[in-house]
């Protein structure tokens, strides 16, 4: 599961209810400290989850969020994208 505006607010919160029921969790966002804490939060739920840090009116930012999604789901490890 991918979510979008994962830092705070709503996306943090649809982020961390969906690593408390087991989903496995991609959070984007631009502030890289909170969506730090929020994969913190997922981990200590008992669930997986990577932060892929930026704004999504950049391209690269969506793409590097769709492939570690789809790693994610497809139950590989989740590791760091590469950042621009």
């Amino acid at each position: 599961m991918v979510v979008t505006g994962a830092s705070s607010g709503l996306g943090r919160a649809i982020a961390r209810l969906a690593g408390e029921r087991g989903a496995k969790v991609v959070v984007t966002a631009r502030n890289e400290e909170a969506l730090d804490n929020c994969v913190t939060e997922i981990e200590q739920a008992g669930s997986e989850a990577l932060a892929v840090p930026g704004d999504i009116t950049d391209r690269d930012v969506v793409e590097r969020g769709v492939e570690a999604g789809s790693s994610v789901s497809a139950g590989s490890t989740p590791t760091s994208p590469t950042r621009s």
